[in-house]
C-alpha cells in the first residue's frame, strides 16, 4: 500500500506564555473518505488544545493511499460494495494509525516555532526494576565470613 499525507491548512497559535499545569488535548477526525479512481482519500482535522487558553494547534489535510493488497483490496472492495456506507475497521485503524502518527509530527515542529509545549503524551518514568536477588542454599560451599 502507497501512502501519501497533504496538509491543506495548517495553523499554530499561542495566546499567552505557558505557564503552571498545562493541558493538552489531542483530537483527530476523520472528516470525509471517497474512492476516486483506484485511490482512497481521507480527509481529516487534528487538533491540539492547550488548556486554560494557552495557544491551539489546527493541521487539515488528506491521506491518499494506492496499491492495495491482499485484505485490505478486499476490505475496500466490500466497502465500495455497500454503498460506501461503514469503513471497515482495518481500513478505518491503518487511516487513524497515519493520521495520528504524521499530525503528531508536525504539531511537534509547530509548537517549538510558537514556544508551545510538545503535543505529547507525557512519557512514563521506568519504575526501579532491579533484579531481585533469589535466596539459593548453599549447602556445598563454606562460608568465608567467620
Amino acid at each position: 500500500m502507497q501512502v501519501n499525507v497533504n496538509y491543506k491548512n495548517v495553523e499554530a497559535r499561542r495566546y499567552s506564555v505557558p505557564s503552571g499545569q498545562i493541558n493538552i488535548n489531542n483530537n483527530a477526525t476523520l472528516t470525509n473518505v471517497s474512492k476516486v479512481d483506484d485511490r482512497l482519500i481521507a480527509s481529516f482535522v487534528f487538533t491540539c488544545n492547550y488548556e486554560p487558553n494557552i495557544g491551539t494547534i489546527r493541521l487539515e489535510g488528506e491521506i491518499s493511499m494506492t496499491a492495495f493488497e491482499g485484505e485490505d483490496k478486499e476490505s475496500v472492495l466490500n466497502w465500495e460494495k455497500s454503498g460506501k456506507k461503514d469503513l471497515p475497521k482495518e481500513i478505518a485503524g491503518k487511516i487513524s494509525g497515519i493520521m495520528v502518527s504524521n499530525c503528531i509530527v508536525e504539531a511537534t515542529v509547530l509548537s517549538r516555532e510558537v514556544q508551545l509545549p510538545p503535543p505529547l503524551p507525557p512519557i512514563p518514568q521506568p519504575q526501579d526494576q532491579a533484579p531481585k536477588e533469589e535466596k539459593t542454599s548453599r549447602k556445598d560451599t563454606t562460608s568465608y565470613i567467620r
